[in-house]
């Protein structure tokens, strides 16, 4: 698991623009560590750590659709099944320093879709 790839607050951010991550400093083992308000660090072990159990839920994520998409497989209904995948943002994970969902940057913006359309999208499927 790698550090975040942009840590730094940017340097002519207003203040209105940062959420402080008040939910995220009311867990324990956070609120342990008592980072500074506002814009307080989080210690570097710990944000690897967040990063690493967030992307291991990403990963347990990942599996259950693999499941899901087998099964459609195993039924025959791949082929007369859409298939449409949404989310949220996702967490910042200290982008910015930010630890949280409610951000205005650009990390916390982007939404994914993913949609498989039978004889439409998996046109070069083995190619």
């Amino acid at each position: 698991v790698s550090p975040p790839p942009d840590p730094y607050l940017p340097k002519d951010m207003p203040p209105v623009a940062y959420e402080p991550w008040t939910s995220l400093r009311k867990r324990d083992d956070v609120a342990k560590i008592n980072p500074a308000f506002p814009y307080g660090p989080l210690p570097a072990d710990f944000q690897l750590k967040v990063r690493q159990h967030y992307y291991s839920a990403m990963t347990y994520t990942d599996a259950m659709v693999g499941e899901v998409l087998a099964e459609l497989d195993a039924l025959g209904l791949s082929n007369r099944t859409i298939v449409t995948l949404i989310g949220d943002h996702g967490w910042a994970l200290g982008e910015h320093t930010e630890w949280a969902k409610f951000n205005i940057f650009e990390v916390g913006t982007r939404v994914p879709m993913l949609v498989r359309i039978p004889g439409i999208t998996d046109t070069n499927k083995g190619s």
